[in-house]
């Protein structure tokens, strides 16, 4: 599962889950540059090149120091290269401020937003303007292409985890050996528990691998240097870039007659633009930091998206540290029955 991201449960004989973004609950939620987080032990939910662990919290302070405890080089991780430092500093420079610090605001981020969450957003920016940042407005034409691309590598690499025990394959680390033969039986034997939106998945995985035998995942793969060019094209004006996490709120909440109508609503809500601001950092590989700024009109919670360059994790935090403690962030997360 994807840092920023939470799984919401679902009772009854089809129980299962549906991953939405965390800005649906109003938490902070890091996606770290890409292996800065070992992501050692963890069970591969996708292609291990779009996957991510990262720290969850209520407030900054608590995230900051979950990553400084967790954020750092593991040669048991196959996705790390020697680019991860041994240790990451974050909490030192927390309360440094954010005077002349720039902040690109993406026009493309807030293309068909949900007029609470553009109003939100903005005026959360308003808040780091006043707190001594230099605001603009950048534009990152293939903001929206990325998704396309990624698509691919969401099928067809969840497949290859399917097939190679949930632990990945090929590299020099530590596999779990009775894990990995436990999931391995339950999946050959007992495929029909997994959930439909996994099982339609695997299926197109299926399809597309038979049909191209390969190319349209290798090409997914191939073009990601164009989109971290482009992002980072935008981060050589920049300091930070800022969106919506999501465009919308979250989806209803209902008891629906079946798991799959579940399925239906959710996936009908999130494709309007759950995830729409949110992939294109799984597929890049750059920190995103998503940091709650208030509530829509209905009282649903709305998340600002902070981007920073590569390895820039600690400056992000110090971003959203700045921003908490201009703003009265007991009523920005509080819960409200």
């Amino acid at each position: 599962m994807a840092a920023g991201e939470v799984d919401i449960s679902f009772g009854g004989d089809q129980g299962g889950s549906i991953r939405i973004p965390a800005a649906f609950c109003g938490i902070i939620g890091l996606k770290p540059t890409f292996g800065l987080v070992s992501h050692f032990g963890i069970g591969f939910g996708s292609d291990q090149s779009i996957d991510y662990t990262g720290p969850m919290a209520r407030t900054v302070e608590d995230a900051a120091a979950a990553l400084q405890a967790t954020a750092g080089y593991d040669p048991y991780d196959p996705r790390q290269t020697r680019d991860v430092p041994v240790r990451v500093d974050v909490m030192s420079r927390l309360a440094d401020g954010i005077t002349g610090l720039r902040v690109g605001v993406v026009q493309e981020g807030f293309d068909d937003a949900e007029d609470d969450v553009r109003d939100r957003v903005l005026a959360a920016v308003d808040v780091l303007a006043k707190t001594g940042a230099d605001v603009s407005k950048v534009s990152v034409p293939a903001h929206h292409a990325i998704r396309t691309a990624q698509a691919a590598l969401n099928a067809e690499g969840a497949l290859a985890v399917f097939k190679t025990g949930f632990f990945g394959a090929f590299t020099r680390t530590y596999y779990p050996a009775a894990i990995i033969a436990a999931i391995n039986k339950l999946w050959a034997s007992q495929a029909d528990v997994l959930a439909p939106r996994t099982k339609l998945s695997l299926i197109a995985a299926e399809f597309s691998r038979r049909d191209h035998h390969g190319r349209v995942y290798a090409k997914a793969q191939n073009v990601r240097p164009a989109y971290i060019k482009a992002y980072d094209a935008a981060l050589a004006d920049v300091d930070v870039l800022v969106m919506p996490t999501c465009i919308m709120t979250a989806p209803r909440n209902h008891r629906p007659g079946s798991y799959l109508e579940a399925v239906e609503d959710n996936l009908t809500s999130l494709s309007r633009g759950g995830s729409r601001n949110t992939q294109p950092f799984n597929f890049t590989g750059h920190p995103a930091l998503a940091v709650p700024v208030g509530k829509s009109s209905a009282g649903l919670p709305v998340s600002m998206q902070l981007i920073g360059r590569f390895f820039d994790d600690p400056l992000l935090m110090r971003v959203a540290y700045a921003y908490q403690h201009a703003t009265d962030w007991k009523k920005i997360i509080g819960i409200h029955a």
